[in-house]
């Protein structure tokens, strides 16, 4: 019999598990999260929160899917599957499966992680962000505006966005203690990325499976063209802000979490998180990762 201690920490593995196998998607939800607030689909009014929201997605949309202009075969292979595994997914996303998660993790970030930490993070992220080289940078920017040549909200596919979440992670205490004009920066710079992405007030274009592909692979080049000090630095702060949350509160995100997959079938679900978990594997033996992580 499992003592309470037991289940947490059982939770607490499989929570670690699934992010692992959101890795897939993970960037193109960051960076719907911020595009979905864009000057366009908002009033002029709420352009305060576009800001906060676009420049916390630059800081952080780079490293959500885990590295190109030349990553190593073995990595794009790995990186080109869970692409496919995670496009079934991205098509079943509906409002009611994909809000709870994000929605939930800004709660606990408000009530569990001091502001400062929060501000250190965002700042770090940032950071990190800024030190990709405009090259690098300039031609995600092409990848991802010909991935998404021919998209119109009246005909592509639609993903919902986590906007709700968006917006009250803008207006954490934490946010606002970010230096503006380092959230402007980060803001501008990140702009034409951000834009690419054709979309309307809560929903972004899916792109093709092939083109989403393409759009993993140049998004893991970013991040491995990250200066390695300010992606430790980044690292960092990521773990202080992490201690703050207890092991039940994470234990109480995974049928949040879980909820992302209502609607696809079992065979899908297996080959996201075979994709996941190989995708985590090539990762973890790459060369360039073993550089961020100053192994090397």
């Amino acid at each position: 019999r499992m003592t309470k201690q037991s289940q947490v920490l059982l939770n607490k593995n499989n929570i670690i598990k699934y992010l692992g196998r959101m890795r897939a998607f993970s960037s193109l939800l960051c960076i719907a999260g911020s595009s979905a607030l864009r000057p366009n689909y908002i009033p002029p009014t709420k352009f305060q929160t576009w800001a906060k929201t676009t420049a916390t997605g630059a800081a952080i949309f780079a490293f959500a899917a885990g590295p190109a202009l030349a990553v190593a075969p073995a990595l794009e292979a790995a990186l080109i599957e869970a692409s496919d595994a995670s496009y079934p997914i991205l098509q079943t996303l509906r409002p009611e499966t994909i809000s709870p998660f994000p929605e939930a993790l800004v709660g606990i970030l408000e009530k569990r992680v001091p502001p400062e930490k929060i501000t250190n993070l965002i700042d770090k992220g940032i950071s990190a962000f800024m030190s990709i080289p405009d090259a690098d940078l300039a031609a995600y920017v092409k990848i991802a505006g010909d991935a998404t040549a021919g998209l119109s909200p009246e005909s592509c596919d639609l993903v919902p966005l986590p906007s709700i979440a968006g917006v009250k992670f803008a207006n954490l205490a934490g946010v606002a203690g970010v230096d503006s004009a380092k959230l402007k920066a980060a803001g501008e710079r990140a702009a034409p990325a951000l834009g690419a992405f054709p979309g309307t007030e809560g929903k972004i274009c899916l792109p093709s499976e092939a083109a989403l592909e393409k759009l993993f692979v140049a998004q893991t080049n970013l991040l491995v063209s990250t200066s390695r000090d300010a992606f430790g630095e980044f690292g960092t702060a990521a773990g202080q802000a992490g201690k703050s949350i207890p092991l039940t509160d994470l234990s109480n995100l995974l049928p949040k979490i879980q909820m992302t997959q209502r609607g696809v079938d079992m065979k899908a679900r297996s080959r996201f998180e075979r994709a996941g978990k190989d995708l985590d594997k090539a990762i973890k033996r790459d060369v360039e990762f073993a550089r961020l992580r100053g192994k090397i």
